[in-house]
């Protein structure tokens, strides 16, 4: 499964859209994820939180090896966040044994 988490951009073709950091994790959780595409603001971070959180569950989870390896995008325009989840996903990938790939891409409109 593709996975796009962002408030308001919509998702493309063929990727499941949603708009919250728990969503995200939850969906995550399953195991069944191939590929993540993540935004970092998604609105007030109490209601629902950002894709650094999202970003850091990856993180543990890899250390935990309970969910997969997987290639991941981090589309978010705000910059400082962005690198801070670009770190948490890197380490994902090691903890992964180098597997899964991260880049970034942030979004513009076509």
């Amino acid at each position: 499964m593709k996975l796009w988490l962002d408030d308001y951009r919509e998702a493309p073709e063929g990727w499941r859209w949603v708009k919250t950091a728990r969503q995200a994790i939850n969906v995550l959780a399953k195991g069944e994820v191939t590929h993540v595409s993540l935004d970092h603001d998604l609105g007030p971070k109490e209601k629902y939180g950002d894709g650094y959180e999202v970003a850091v569950y990856i993180e543990a989870a890899a250390y935990k090896k309970t969910i997969p390896p997987m290639e991941m995008i981090v589309h978010t325009q705000n910059a400082s966040r962005g690198d801070m989840m670009m770190v948490a996903l890197r380490n994902a990938i090691k903890f992964w044994d180098d597997k899964g790939t991260v880049v970034r891409i942030p979004y513009q409109k076509a």
